[in-house]
């Protein structure tokens, strides 16, 4: 999360009268705009009574309406609406303004985690939405300060008017490609914001969407946030191919979610809109459903590492450690693999020795496994014999056979000569049964290592122990 400037195109919009002419229009824009982008932005732009009666927003905000649409080229146009003024041609009403941004679709991903919103802020902070209705006919460049980082209100989608479920039902909608209209009181933009971090990045660049403005067959986006408190939004879309939702508490959609909408939801009822962000604004390559699902799956198992029981932690490790991945989904993957061997670090330091015989098998296993899987699971094994070993050395003894191997690396052998030496020392202090356990682990070793010294001594003590290790 950083500031960055960004170099921005920039256009008015409003209704003003001049020599050139009067009524709506672009009353002003920066040299780089060309003729079709004008055109794409007259056609998007909001005119007489556009603007939604309802606050859109937080107080920043003040009562401002939004657009975010692509023009085409790799460019993406971020507008702020708001009233300004009597409308002059005597129609009566508010004259509505528009500050529009254009940005290169490369600075919305690189610069704005893929989040429009984070520009909007920007132009807010910049008094764009103040209205100036004498602008020189050519304007410059716009040099936009960008804070990457959402700030979505606690509740903005979790709690009325707009709950998880409603929420998750939207953002279906969207996933599948269909247009929605969604009717709400208030706020429009947080809800909107929160909502649109549940779509990933490179999705979300090419889609659009408004928030506080009217219903227009002309500039009819994939979201459209709107307050419609009279039904005639509702009468307009009918006929179109808008679905037209009005998200009601005694009325939720129920539905199984996916793995990508539960781990979307689990962000919404947290309140965690930055992790969310950081998850979804990766630059995805497979952003269909089977490519949602599968990293919404491992999200999901990462999210629930620390309810979930060790043995099938390392099932999840095992699993991960094989699966080929594209290059997001293995960075993904990779972090999983981190949080759970830090999870299972974390238990394995504290756990009882008798409970490490339930999941010593799934440790041999993976050290037998992948070089990816010796690395993975070395930490945990050396883990489990330097945290309780020295109060079982028998034990571990005979659980370190499982890791002698001809090819064994240079740590199993370290770690088997510090396992036997413990050994070593318990026959000085050792009872005859304590010792007869003890002889019988160390032919065992001297099958599997006739010649190492270490062994050697172990065989030695328990054949001929000192009368004061005996104990009557």
């Amino acid at each position: 999360m950083a500031t960055t400037t960004i170099v921005c195109a920039q256009a008015i919009f409003t209704s003003v009268r001049t020599p050139m002419g009067e009524g709506y229009r672009i009353i002003a824009a920066s040299r780089g705009l060309r003729a079709g982008d004008k055109q794409r932005i007259t056609r998007n732009s909001p005119s007489h009574d556009s603007l939604c009666t309802a606050a859109a927003g937080s107080d920043e905000y003040a009562g401002c309406a939004a657009s975010v649409y692509p023009i085409g080229d790799g460019r993406v146009s971020v507008s702020l609406s708001c009233p300004a003024g009597a409308e002059h041609t005597g129609r009566g009403g508010q004259r509505v303004y528009t500050h529009i941004v254009v940005l290169s679709q490369e600075d919305l991903e690189t610069h704005a985690a893929s989040n429009p919103f984070t520009v909007l802020r920007a132009m807010v902070a910049m008094k764009l939405h103040a209205p100036q209705l004498n602008p020189p006919g050519v304007l410059d460049d716009l040099e936009l300060a960008i804070d990457d980082r959402p700030v979505v209100r606690e509740g903005a989608i979790a709690q009325p008017p707009l709950t998880t479920a409603w929420g998750g039902h939207c953002l279906e909608s969207l996933l599948d490609g269909r247009k929605i209209v969604v009717n709400l009181a208030q706020p429009w933009i947080d809800s909107g914001e929160a909502m649109w971090l549940g779509l990933p990045g490179p999705m979300r660049v090419r889609m659009s969407l408004s928030v506080g403005l009217r219903f227009s067959v002309g500039r009819c986006h994939n979201l459209m946030l709107i307050h419609d408190d009279q039904g005639v939004t509702q009468k307009r879309v009918t006929g179109q191919d808008v679905a037209y939702l009005e998200p009601n508490a005694n009325n939720e959609p129920t539905a199984d979610d996916t793995p990508w909408l539960m781990f979307v939801k689990r962000h919404w009822t947290r309140g965690d809109l930055t992790e969310l962000s950081t998850r979804t604004a990766r630059p995805y390559s497979q952003f269909d459903s089977d490519g949602r699902e599968r990293i919404g799956k491992i999200f999901n198992e990462q999210d629930l590492v620390g309810e979930t029981e060790i043995t099938e932690l390392l099932t999840i490790a095992r699993r991960r450690l094989v699966e080929p991945e594209c290059k997001v989904e293995a960075e993904c993957t990779a972090d999983l693999v981190t949080t759970v061997q830090r999870e299972l670090l974390k238990r394995i330091a504290i756990a009882p020795w008798q409970e490490s015989s339930a999941y010593w098998g799934n440790l041999v296993e993976l050290n037998r496994g992948s070089e990816e899987s010796r690395l993975f699971v070395r930490p945990l094994i050396e883990r489990v014999f330097d945290s309780t070993a020295n109060d079982r050395s028998e034990e571990a003894a005979r659980r370190a056979l499982d890791l002698c191997a001809d090819d064994g690396a240079d740590w199993e052998r370290e770690l088997i000569d510090r396992v036997l030496t413990r050994l070593v020392a318990l026959t000085g202090d050792a009872d005859t049964e304590q010792l007869a356990t003890i002889s019988e682990v160390g032919r065992r070793w001297r099958q599997v290592r006739p010649t190492c010294p270490i062994v050697d001594e172990i065989v030695q003590r328990c054949a001929s122990p000192a009368p004061t290790n005996t104990r009557v």
